[in-house]
């Protein structure tokens, strides 16, 4: 671009277009292959920190798990016998009236 900058002006514009639009093109292009490289970079670092996990929980920790999961069962199981005895209920009232 060095031997056009004398000519970019107003009345030489239509001469040093196509060298300006050139440079913009390879420019773009470079920045293209740019975000490509580190597209890559991230998803390979996600890949390796992935691959880099937490140890495995303990025995303990897995038997604590184990409780909470039986607790949540017995509450949504508790809590569907309720809805059903309702539902009956209503069902009742609604055939004796």
């Amino acid at each position: 671009l060095d031997p056009i900058k004398s000519r970019v002006n107003a009345l030489d514009i239509d001469v040093v277009c196509p060298t300006l639009l050139d440079a913009l093109d390879m420019e773009y292009e470079t920045l293209l292959t740019d975000v490509e490289y580190f597209h890559i970079c991230l998803e390979s670092e996600t890949d390796l920190s992935h691959q880099i996990a937490q140890p495995p929980p303990s025995v303990g920790e897995l038997r604590q798990l184990g409780t909470q999961l039986e607790h949540v069962f017995v509450e949504a199981e508790n809590r569907a016998e309720h809805h059903h005895k309702v539902k009956r209920m209503m069902e009742a009232e609604e055939q004796a009236s």
